[in-house]
């Protein structure tokens, strides 16, 4: 769920909400999750774009024969986005990559407020 569209009361109810508030993780709603890519391939002000960035990335990408992201058929995509974020199952690359895209650093943060190991 996305923060600023929460009402905790309403969506959780009062007494559920203060129970649970340190085990909630809230999503950063985005239009184009491929922006949380670009860092990966591009080391220019684009690693920071945050928007048209399915048609940054397929530009990029397009030398890899069969891997491109169908923005109009997302869902059967799985497996692209799979192998284009591969690099950051490494822990140290993350780290290092995420902050070039602002909603994606902001999502770090805040799994490392609730203490979630990365």
């Amino acid at each position: 769920m996305c923060l600023n569209t929460v009402n905790h009361s309403t969506t959780f109810g009062s007494q559920k909400y203060e129970l649970f508030r340190d085990r909630i993780i809230y999503a950063i709603c985005l239009e184009e999750i491929e922006c949380w890519l670009l860092p990966i391939y591009f080391d220019d002000k684009i690693k920071a774009a945050t928007n048209n960035c399915t048609h940054k990335l397929n530009l990029k990408i397009k030398e890899k024969p069969g891997i491109y992201i169908d923005k109009h058929n997302k869902s059967n995509m799985t497996p692209n986005y799979w192998k284009l974020s591969k690099l950051y199952m490494k822990n140290k690359f993350l780290m290092t990559n995420a902050y070039h895209n602002p909603s994606l650093g902001v999502f770090i943060d805040m799994l490392k407020e609730k203490n979630i190991v990365l």
